[in-house]
């Protein structure tokens, strides 16, 4: 998964993500305290030192290998005096308080992806600010369809879903966080209102009456002062990939 992912991080992470959420981006070169849950092997964090000096970044993680691993790519990076990174369970507890917590590919594996969100929430500082990647797959089975689904679906039958199974989780799987989910989720977690932005990618997927190129990313910004809102987003663009940002206001 860590080489899947690896291309993301270094070619779309600074380059089109995060110019997806200006805001976001102004902070991060002002100097902000950042959090990367689920960071894996750390490329994120590595991507967010190199990008944004100003900022303090820390990635957390509940497998130890990975985190080992992370501080070795830090240290072959040259940033490992800039880069932390600590085992932990984010789901039970997310130690201080940040302008930026990210999750990038993470919450549909989550064996408790309901507690993770709530301790996400619980961790921003107000006016901070919650940036989720995640699959943006139709929450009509039907309509994931072709290649790129199939790959996805396949995904989550040998890792994504089985993983959250196997330790009792929810098992929502690779295409089991869409959108609609993803809004549930978040309101029932304290955040308030859904917001959607762009970005463009590359990749390409099929549904039952279509073939098109994925054009268009989404963001999502949930503002998280405490009320519930009811304002719309309007319709949002499907995509393979779209990152979510929920932001406290």
């Amino acid at each position: 998964m860590d080489r899947f992912t690896a291309g993301w991080f270094e070619n779309l992470l600074v380059q089109e993500w995060l110019p997806a959420v200006p805001a976001v981006k102004a902070a991060l070169d002002r100097g902000i305290d950042v959090a990367d849950v689920g960071c894996g092997r750390g490329r994120a964090v590595i991507k967010f030192v190199q990008a944004f000096p100003k900022s303090r970044i820390v990635g957390y993680d509940v497998y130890q290998p990975n985190i080992d691993r992370a501080m070795a790519n830090a240290q072959a990076a040259g940033v490992a005096a800039q880069a932390r990174f600590e085992r932990l369970d984010a789901s039970k507890a997310i130690p201080g308080q940040y302008d930026l917590i990210t999750t990038f590919d993470v919450i549909h594996d989550a064996v408790d992806p309901r507690g993770l969100l709530r301790t996400i929430r619980q961790a921003l500082r107000p006016g901070g600010t919650y940036l989720c990647l995640d699959v943006n797959c139709s929450d009509k089975p039907e309509e994931n369809a072709g290649p790129l689904a199939s790959l996805f679906y396949g995904f989550s039958m040998v890792y994504c879903m089985t993983t959250s199974l196997a330790n009792g989780g929810e098992g929502l799987g690779t295409c089991g966080l869409p959108e609609s989910k993803l809004r549930e989720l978040a309101l029932a977690a304290g955040f308030g209102s859904v917001q959607s932005c762009h970005w463009r990618t590359h990749s390409t997927i099929s549904t039952r009456s279509s073939r098109r190129e994925c054009a268009a990313g989404l963001a999502v910004a949930v503002a998280t002062d405490g009320r519930r809102s009811t304002r719309s987003s309007g319709p949002a663009a499907r995509d393979a990939r779209s990152p979510a940002a929920e932001r406290e206001r």
